[in-house]
């Protein structure tokens, strides 16, 4: 039997993002005032995608456009699979619902956790 969840296109890329060579990441993101310099961020983003390789493209893409480059994935995951196992946030839901009624295929969920040098 076919899966036909609304969700089933949606992929939840949990990933380590920087600046692309060239630009600052504090001017791409909006950080905390507190006179920290950041350098990534790890982030929840959410794909639309018919499968794993095409959200990989779409990923890099999206983020290339933004600015940003991509120094390694956490976890890929299918957000209908997340969503039968329960595992999903309201606030997540929001966003996912947001992504599919817009004509976008790439979004940076908020919140973004910056980290700076040590």
């Amino acid at each position: 039997m076919e899966n036909t969840s609304q969700y089933l296109p949606l992929w939840l890329i949990t990933a380590d993002i920087h600046a692309q060579d060239g630009l600052d990441f504090n001017e791409l993101v909006e950080t905390p005032q507190d006179g920290d310099r950041y350098i990534g961020a790890w982030a929840n983003i959410l794909v639309e995608a018919a499968d794993i390789e095409v959200a990989l493209a779409v990923l890099n893409a999206g983020l290339a456009e933004k600015g940003f480059a991509l120094k390694r994935i956490g976890r890929i995951e299918n957000f209908d699979f997340l969503m039968d196992d329960e595992e999903v946030k309201p606030d997540m839901v929001y966003q996912a619902e947001w992504l599919l009624s817009s004509e976008y295929v790439l979004l940076i969920c908020d919140p973004v956790y910056p980290y700076s040098e040590d």
